[in-house]
């Protein structure tokens, strides 16, 4: 059958209609009708040698009209529109005596889409730690059964009922691995199948604890409150609070931890505590300890006392001592330039003194740690050593009268203010003199100046450490 503009077709030399028309189908012509096609047109066929048998619908795979008693008509098999857009067909009716035919065409409407439709969405939502999803849903424009198979990426981890569209994961899925699935879900209708790319997504529950991902022991400095932050994590992603037992520890519920009041080291060096980190569902405990650094916040001191004491003639006075609470090392410096100090705080005079030219040496002593210092005036008391020898200050010529045995008195000092003049001994060599404790000098017999007129000894005084002797001559006068 062709298209034509002339009512003789092709025996009648008119032109066949191209414009819009498709014969590209064998034993199919379809025309699309448009703002141009012509008003007037006609169909022709042209019958060649050989034709004329009968066209049946198992000859030419299109479906028949059926009609019914009723007046009912219906094709077998059902059409498709892509292959004959229309069919014609006469209809008889009978009243089983007079019958009257009616010639009808019944055109094909065109039905997109021709697959099924789906009415549930693409994309479907399920929680972790269970394997239920949900089902997909399609309707044939036909009215067939739909089935459903299943395809792509996800696939081997999710059942579908073939016949029910009934999605299950072949096992629970967890949210912190995977948290989401994608599918391509086919509907098989009539015609064609119907494909829809779905994805699903898995609901995070709060299935997590907290877990701490920050030290157990922590550290702040003396003298301030500052300490730092409590870390947790929830693989959930959940918001998580904080807080703390005890009176000396405070904590926000960010997790930024405080002493409650500045620490001493001096005083305490460590607190204890327990922070809870809590998603709102499951709470989660840690024992802390915070230990206090110790700074160097206080100046040594003195432990010695401000006032020393050294025998003269030697160099050695003492040690000077500190302490440093904080327990840093100190060293001493010294003023001055007659005494002198090591770091570590041994004490000497730089030269021997002697108590009988100076008694007493001052000076200022600096205790420092390298931060902070101390001084303090210090004294170092000389002590008078038994170093001098006694000194006679009597003459060394005495005269005496004959015949008596009074002489006279031997006198010595001493420079030491340890010896006095009752701690002298005297002693005279020789028989013919005598001597006593106060240094009164005797004859042992009263002399004669005829016989003899001059006697000589050596007087020896001691103050018990140091011997001075001094010969002495005696003149006897007549």
């Amino acid at each position: 059958m062709r298209f034509s503009t002339t009512a003789d077709g092709t025996h009648g030399g008119g032109s066949a209609l191209t414009e819009g028309v498709d014969t590209s189908t064998d034993g199919v012509t379809l025309i699309t009708v448009s703002a141009d096609t012509p008003t007037d047109l006609y169909y022709y066929c042209s019958i060649h040698a050989g034709m004329g048998n009968d066209v049946t619908a198992s000859s030419t795979g299109f479906p028949v009209i059926s009609i019914a008693a009723s007046g009912a008509l219906t094709f077998s098999p059902t059409p498709d529109f892509e292959k004959l857009a229309s069919f014609s067909a006469k209809i008889t009716a009978s009243d089983g005596e007079i019958s009257t035919d009616q010639d009808i065409q019944v055109e094909i409407i065109d039905v997109e889409p021709e697959g099924p439709v789906f009415s549930t969405s693409d994309v479907l939502n399920a929680d972790e730690n269970q394997t239920t999803i949900g089902a997909v849903s399609a309707a044939d424009p036909f009215g067939a059964v739909v089935t459903y198979a299943i395809s792509g990426t996800d696939a081997s981890s999710i059942t579908l009922d073939t016949a029910s569209g009934e999605l299950t994961f072949n096992t629970a899925p967890d949210y912190e691995t995977k948290t989401s699935y994608e599918v391509v879900i086919t509907a098989a209708g009539t015609i064609t199948n119907t494909e829809q790319v779905l994805t699903i997504n898995v609901n995070n529950l709060n299935d997590n604890e907290p877990v701490f991902s920050s030290s157990a022991t922590l550290s702040g400095d003396e003298n301030q409150t500052d300490i730092g932050s409590v870390i947790a994590t929830d693989a959930d992603g959940d918001a998580l609070t904080y807080s703390v037992t005890g009176a000396n520890l405070s904590i926000t519920s960010a997790g930024v931890l405080t002493f409650a009041s500045a620490p001493d080291y001096e005083t305490t060096t460590s607190y204890t505590g327990t922070v809870t980190v809590t998603d709102g569902l499951t709470p989660l405990t840690q024992d802390i300890t915070v230990n206090v650094n110790n700074l160097n916040d206080n100046d040594p001191i003195f432990t010695s006392d401000a006032t020393f004491s050294a025998n003269e003639n030697q160099t050695a006075v003492g040690t000077v001592t500190g302490s440093d609470a904080d327990g840093d090392s100190y060293t001493f410096t010294i003023s001055g330039s007659e005494l002198a100090i090591t770091s570590a705080g041994v004490l000497t005079l730089v030269s021997a003194p002697d108590y009988e030219t100076k008694t007493s040496y001052t000076a200022t002593v600096t205790i420092t740690d390298g931060v902070n210092s101390l001084t303090q005036d210090i004294t170092v008391n000389i002590n008078d050593i038994d170093d001098n020898a006694p000194a006679f200050t009597s003459s060394a010529s005495l005269s005496a009268d004959e015949n008596q045995t009074a002489i006279g008195t031997v006198i010595v000092t001493d420079v030491d203010t340890l010896d006095t003049s009752s701690s002298f001994t005297f002693a005279v060599s020789g028989s013919e003199l005598a001597i006593d404790s106060d240094g009164v000098l005797t004859f042992t017999s009263a002399p004669d100046y005829e016989t003899k007129t001059s006697y000589t000894t050596t007087i020896t005084a001691s103050d018990g450490a140091t011997l001075q002797h001094k010969a002495l001559q005696f003149l006897l006068i007549t």
